[in-house]
């Protein structure tokens, strides 16, 4: 069986499907909204899965070995990760932020886009009462493709800031919590 990492490209892709994009005027169906959002935010939590797993191993394939190890990475890890980085708050931030020092803004705004998209996630997925737009619905779709497009960018300049980041996200985390 062949291992292949979730591509995040892919997830967007599905999210403005999903959206309606091009699909004219009109709204799509609320369920269809809800699961493009849910959609966007996966793409950059496993864009950031996939690159922090890819920094710490040096591997430029995937297997069965990366497959396990980007399983070590969860949300709550991340979500704390990218709230210090955006706002210089919540658990183990203190911490987290001397590890950083000053990162590149393109840091800053993949943690923001990260933080706003798990709370739409969290919207779209468990609130009953939650209403959404088509338009707030890209809106969603366009932040994610957006911080997956900074990541690469940062990866290609070889950016020693998101390196770090990256690195924190291994682990550094639940560390960070406990100092």
């Amino acid at each position: 069986m062949a291992v292949r990492p979730i591509q995040p490209l892919e997830l967007i892709e599905l999210a403005d499907e999903l959206a309606g994009r091009n699909s004219g005027a009109g709204k799509p169906k609320t369920i269809r909204l809800r699961r493009s959002i849910s959609s966007a935010y996966y793409a950059v939590f496993h864009e950031l899965s996939f690159r922090a797993t890819s920094r710490l191993l040096g591997s430029t394939g995937w297997g069965s070995t990366e497959a396990a190890v980007t399983r070590w990475i969860t949300h709550t890890d991340l979500a704390d990760l990218t709230t210090a980085v955006a706002t210089g708050t919540g658990r183990g931030a203190k911490a987290l932020k001397l590890a950083l020092g000053v990162v590149h803004p393109d840091v800053t705004r993949i943690a923001q886009a990260f933080v706003d998209l798990q709370d739409a996630r969290h919207r779209a997925d468990y609130d009953d009462t939650f209403d959404v737009s088509k338009a707030v619905a890209l809106s969603f779709v366009d932040l994610a493709g957006d911080a997956v497009r900074r990541s690469g960018a940062l990866i290609d300049a070889d950016d020693a800031t998101y390196s770090r980041f990256l690195a924190l996200a291994m682990g550094g985390v639940k560390v960070a919590r406990t100092r």
